[in-house]
């Protein structure tokens, strides 16, 4: 018997990962805070704990820089908005350097 495909809240199929896939990130993720210089990785993880678990993966990764710029930056709006994904589409902070690159923006026509 198969499992049913999990749906986003739009209706589109969402990509399930193998757990193989996810325990290799899960080990390179927990080499790279181990790399960390100990100062940093204390103030990381304190930090992480305070990131929704939908969001903590992304901050760690852009945290020990295995992220894209991409990822970075959305783990960086999301961070600056208090972790709401609807505030970062509208940012009120037009100076921030990351203000073009933000995510969840809506294309204009």
């Amino acid at each position: 018997m198969t499992e049913e495909p999990r749906l986003s809240p739009s209706g589109q199929v969402v990509p399930q990962i193998s757990r193989q896939v996810a325990d290799r990130a899960a080990i390179s993720l927990q080499s790279a805070l181990e790399a960390m210089d100990a100062s940093r990785r204390s103030k990381v993880e304190r930090r992480a704990k305070d990131v929704p678990t939908r969001y903590r993966m992304g901050y760690l990764r852009a945290a020990c820089g295995l992220a894209s710029p991409r990822q970075a930056i959305k783990s960086q709006c999301l961070e600056c908005v208090g972790w709401v994904r609807r505030e970062v589409a509208l940012c009120t902070a037009p100076a921030c350097p990351l203000y073009a690159y933000r995510p969840f923006v809506e294309a204009t026509p």
